[in-house]
């Protein structure tokens, strides 16, 4: 799930990845604060669209999304005409989908009205199975490259961008034999002004970094251990702590915690720092923003089990609050969180 305004209205819409159906939801957001749902992509039999993120890949300054497709073996790539009286006008949006099964990615090109077309696929390896993606530019030249964390393979793999709007061919990087990443996030760890990619890998357990050259290259994967988190399912990263180094946080579904992994200038990191969610809760996946406008990072929690997502305010220090808890239904089994700016909330708000 992720948001962005897909029929430049000024209002932040919704897209939504259906696993089970192998297809994409959009839900347009009215200025009333309501939702209007469209079906804009139904997806290829088995594909299991499974996550979707929003960056820029082209100049035209409209919002391009990315789905990942764990079923496919693809990223799928939905571009939109937008026609307003602005700057949008004549300009594309991009939706990229990754496809589970199929190994690839594809990309669509949609109309004003957010319904999405098919229009081309990129593959990311044999039995790959991407689950997860990111959006960076790897190689600074501007460009919005893409990195997909590829559950099948223990790999990542990289798509940088070409001035046309398209992508390479994917180069694969190895996160460690058995490792099976679950979900990837992008920042400069080591602060030499190249991003750098950070893994939370299922099977093995531990946080996997590789630290990138800035020529959409990369060192060998580095591994962190911890005693609290024992199997990883998503990552985010952010100041927790306000030292001027980036730290992780992962959450540990079996485990019932969300660790912060202090980092260090030279883009190592601690052991984990442990953050209770609550027995039984399955935490599933986490996202740090500033609610409360405190100049403090807060942790949101999705939690699959208890059905719920949780809100962690920051201190500054690396430590975190006790969570408010938001009940998301019963049997809704939450399964992450995207987080947005609306007109009728001034502290922001998040779907389940």
């Amino acid at each position: 799930m992720t948001v962005g305004d897909f029929d430049a209205n000024k209002q932040l819409d919704v897209a939504v990845a259906d696993s089970e159906n192998d297809r994409v939801f959009i839900l347009l957001q009215y200025e009333n604060g309501k939702f209007g749902m469209k079906t804009t992509y139904e997806g290829i039999k088995g594909s299991y669209p499974f996550f979707i993120a929003v960056a820029y890949f082209d100049d035209d300054n409209q919002v391009d999304i990315a789905i990942a497709n764990y079923g496919a073996n693809n990223i799928l790539v939905l571009s939109q005409y937008v026609m307003t009286p602005s700057a949008r006008q004549n300009g594309l949006y991009y939706l990229l989908v990754n496809n589970f099964n199929d190994d690839s990615l594809l990309m669509l090109t949609g109309n004003a009205d957010g319904i999405f077309q098919r229009a081309a696929t990129f593959s990311m390896g044999y039995r790959s199975a991407p689950i997860y993606l990111c959006i960076g530019d790897f190689n600074n030249d501007n460009r919005m490259d893409i990195v997909t964390a590829n559950y099948g393979s223990d790999s990542v793999g990289i798509l940088r961008a070409q001035d046309n709007g398209t992508f390479s061919n994917v180069t694969t990087y190895s996160m460690g034999h058995g490792c099976t990443p679950w979900s990837v996030a992008v920042r400069d760890f080591n602060n030499d002004s190249r991003l750098d990619i950070a893994t939370a890998n299922r099977r093995s357990g531990g946080l996997g970094i590789r630290l990138g050259h800035g020529n959409g290259t990369f060192a060998n994967a580095m591994t962190y251990f911890t005693d609290i988190i024992i199997d990883p399912q998503s990552v985010a990263v952010g100041y927790v702590n306000n030292d001027g180094q980036l730290n992780v946080v992962m959450t540990d579904s079996s485990s019932d915690y969300v660790g912060i992994l202090l980092g260090h200038s030279d883009g190592t990191f601690s052991d984990a720092i442990p953050c209770y969610t609550g027995t039984y809760s399955g935490p599933s996946f986490v996202s740090l923003v500033d609610l409360n406008n405190d100049s403090h990072l807060d942790l949101v929690v999705a939690t699959t089990e208890e059905g719920f997502a949780g809100v962690f305010l920051g201190y500054g220090n690396g430590t975190f609050d006790i969570p408010q808890v938001y009940l998301t239904g019963e049997y809704s089994y939450p399964l992450a969180v995207a987080i947005g700016d609306s007109k009728h909330n001034v502290n922001g708000f998040f779907f389940e």
